[in-house]
């Protein structure tokens, strides 16, 4: 009967409890108590700190998905458990950088990355590049919060870092430039946002090529600034670009296909 499987599983969940964590453990705890029913027993898995760090490490789309099962405020979830884990300056970055790339940006977040980076200027300098990631990860943090002169000031400070650490053509340093475009087109600096956008496009056209994801994402954000400016031709001209560049490296169905196709079809339509 179904009840007979779901306690076979609770009694495999509470086995595999007793052994020394793994990947393949921390997933077959998961996977039991998910098959168990027990939603309770499978939060409670979730918040370990070292199912954390297993998980996160191997996938974290998949932790997101079960979390997203749980159907619950991650951010306070772990922000409960977090005075129990012992490895917490290890573990803010990791934790800090999850919450924000699952949409969570409320006060534990950007307790975790400000302590991150605490962390990092201590240990390694504040120009190191590993500090620097930190830096960067605050700033858009803070630019999604609508902090935006706190996240102009660190994307700044990102940029300048890289561009002396890594050089101004690194991957890292024009990852930057694009964020700091993003920031200065959200303000209205176009001018100065269009210049970082053919920067950033330049830059990874010589690196990784005219057809790269990462250049038709520049593609795109170039083209899209130039259509607010009434640039109309050029604009034209790079949307149908990122269109044909993400159909055939990505497939006519990714999501980044699908907005290439949603913004064509916008400044088609408007131009009648």
């Amino acid at each position: 009967t179904r009840e007979d499987r779901q306690a076979a599983h609770r009694w495999l969940g509470e086995w595999f409890e007793g052994i020394e964590l793994t990947l393949n453990i921390a997933q077959e705890r998961v996977h039991q108590w998910q098959s168990a029913g027990d939603m309770d027993k499978l939060r409670e898995c979730l918040l370990e700190q070292n199912v954390f760090k297993e998980l996160h490490e191997h996938d974290e789309y998949a932790l997101l998905g079960h979390w997203l099962q749980l159907g619950e405020d991650v951010e306070k979830a772990y922000a409960e458990a977090w005075e129990n884990w012992p490895e917490q300056d290890v573990l803010a970055f990791q934790l800090g950088s999850f919450l924000q790339s699952s949409g969570f940006y409320g006060e534990f977040t950007e307790q975790l990355l400000r302590r991150a980076l605490a962390a990092k200027e201590k240990e390694l300098g504040p120009e190191h590049p590993d500090t620097l990631i930190s830096v960067s990860s605050l700033g858009t943090l803070l630019d999604k919060k609508g902090n935006y002169a706190g996240a102009e000031e660190l994307c700044r400070r990102a940029l300048a870092g890289r561009e002396k650490a890594l050089g101004p053509e690194h991957l890292s340093t024009l990852t930057s430039v694009n964020n700091l475009g993003v920031m200065l087109k959200a303000k209205g600096d176009s001018a100065s946002a269009e210049e970082l956008y053919r920067r950033a496009l330049e830059g990874k056209e010589k690196a990784l090529g005219a057809s790269h994801p990462s250049t038709l994402v520049s593609v795109s954000n170039l083209g899209q600034l130039l259509w607010q400016k009434g640039d109309y031709t050029e604009a034209e001209e790079l949307c149908h670009r990122a269109l044909a560049g993400r159909e055939t490296a990505l497939g006519l169905e990714h999501p980044d296909t699908l907005t290439s196709v949603n913004n064509l079809g916008v400044m088609l339509k408007a131009k009648g």
